[in-house]
């Protein structure tokens, strides 16, 4: 299996990466950092796993297309790709208000979180197209897609529009054997995000807000994509898979 992953570098990304080697695939990876894709590279060269990475812009066009490109090239096709690159509130843009959010948060939060799933998707379904073999697209949303909240509306808009993406693109690319998924991560202990922290789960309004009482953890959003990307997924697609602990239904149980 040959796989390509955005976002890779870190939390949630590189558990999807780290659980796709583990399988005996072939990983291209990207994220916006140097140091956390070199960490990672070393481990996957250390172990023997056929692997390529990058720094890539993904809200540049010409980046991605010269990305999926070499990647393509490098492993002779792709048959998976995982749409999981994006900036949260908790990445350093603006947490605020729609009222106040600046022209310049909401244009770069859209650019990250949706162009580049866009443009990702084009370029890697041209090459499946192309090979004619099929494949499998899976995109990351969050619940956020269904719960907003107050204070990151260009996040929300973006996950939203994700997950319409999903189903739009299942429908477009059916036909050609490439089935198209999404998975909406709840408050997941990535290591990204200062507000879902492990050692804090006890405390967490967030960890306490799911049915589990905790937080997930990257390897578990990581099987749920391996899952959709595989033979035994085989008749699923257009469908986005809520892994949250429970958080939605007991979100709405308790009125917050």
């Amino acid at each position: 299996m040959r796989v390509l992953v955005t976002g890779g570098g870190k939390g949630i990304g590189r558990g999807i990466v780290e659980r796709f080697a583990a399988d005996g695939a072939s990983v291209a990876f990207c994220g916006r950092g140097q140091e956390p894709l070199d960490r990672l590279s070393e481990r996957l060269a250390a172990q023997g796993i056929t692997h390529l990475a990058r720094s890539v812009d993904v809200s540049d066009e010409a980046a991605v297309i010269a990305f999926v490109a070499e990647v393509a090239e490098a492993f002779s096709g792709i048959d998976v790709l995982v749409n999981n690159a994006a900036l949260t509130y908790a990445s350093g843009i603006d947490s605020t208000r729609i009222t106040e959010m600046t022209g310049d948060a909401w244009r770069n939060t859209l650019a990250v979180n949706l162009d580049g799933a866009f443009y990702f998707s084009r370029e890697v379904a041209n090459v499946m197209k192309t090979a004619g073999t099929g494949g499998s697209i899976v995109n990351i949303s969050s619940v956020h897609a269904h719960t907003p909240s107050p204070v990151t509306p260009a996040y929300d808009a973006a996950k939203g529009a994700i997950e319409s993406l999903t189903r739009n693109m299942a429908l477009a690319l059916g036909a050609d054997g490439i089935r198209v998924n999404g998975v909406a991560p709840g408050p997941i202990a990535s290591g990204d995000n200062p507000v879902v922290d492990a050692s804090l789960e006890a405390e967490s309004p967030f960890a306490q807000y799911t049915i589990l009482r905790r937080f997930g953890r990257n390897e578990e959003i990581a099987s749920v994509v391996a899952f959709l990307a595989s033979n035994d997924a085989s008749y699923i697609t257009g469908q986005t898979i809520i892994v949250d602990g429970g958080f939605l239904l007991r979100h709405a149980a308790m009125g917050v």
